[in-house]
């Protein structure tokens, strides 16, 4: 025999009942109630009931799901970005922090490379004699004096002192020179004087203040020690 479920309209009690049951009570709360009334209307809460249920569950999954993606996602992207910061970050050059630590400082070079240069009184300056050409032009032809000078008799030798050689190749150098500034004053038209009286002012205003070099000439060095301070050339024992 089938059976159909029906529910009482008054207390919701549910109840089993043979499918030829048209009139019923209820056994809980004794209303009277016609079956077929109380299936046809049990039928839509219970199919209700089912949808509700499936739309809690899909509106838990999509709250949980995004919200799991999203902090992974958030995960590998901050990785990524340290990844590629540390690949592309440039390195740092220690000796160029130091020296801008030590220019920023303010500190002086180490006195053993600074020559120390000979200073003038103003009197002694007024006094030197000037030779009949423009500064700027004197300045100039002081470059090349000192150009000539540096490859000459300031290159310092390495045969040892006493040796005839070197008084040979003394005298070769010394002429070398001698002949460059016969040159530079037929060049711009001036006398060897001139070229004596431009050399005398370039060395006391210091119109080269690089170190000289540690050369020696007759055994005598050409300048004082103190004056090639700071000199990258040859040893000084040439």
């Amino acid at each position: 025999m089938s059976h159909r479920s029906v529910r009482c309209p008054q207390c919701k009690t549910t109840a089993n009942l043979p499918a030829s049951v048209v009139t019923a009570r209820c056994p809980s709360c004794g209303q009277v109630f016609s079956v077929e009334s109380a299936q046809i209307a049990a039928a839509p809460q219970s199919a209700a009931a089912k949808p509700t249920k499936k739309t809690s569950s899909s509106s838990s999954g999509d709250i949980n799901v995004p919200l799991i993606a999203g902090v992974m996602g958030g995960v590998v992207f901050i990785a990524l970005i340290g990844i590629l910061a540390m690949t592309f970050m440039p390195e740092s050059n220690p000796s160029a922090t130091s020296n801008g630590d030590s220019a920023s400082s303010g500190e002086a070079p180490a006195e053993s490379d600074q020559p120390v240069l000979v200073v003038l009184s103003e009197e002694e300056l007024a006094a030197l004699p000037i030779a009949n050409v423009p500064e700027d032009k004197r300045k100039s032809i002081y470059d090349q004096i000192r150009d000539s000078a540096r490859t000459t008799i300031e290159a310092p030798l390495l045969v040892p002192d006493g040796n005839a050689v070197r008084s040979t190749m003394e005298k070769s150098q010394q002429a070398i020179h001698d002949n460059s500034m016969r040159q530079l004053a037929a060049l711009h038209d001036i006398s060897l004087d001139d070229i004596a009286l431009i050399t005398a002012e370039g060395d006391a205003k210091n119109w080269d203040p690089s170190p000289r070099s540690h050369a020696r000439r007759n055994g005598e060095r050409l300048y004082p020690e103190e004056r090639s301070r700071g000199w990258k050339g040859k040893s000084k024992g040439n």
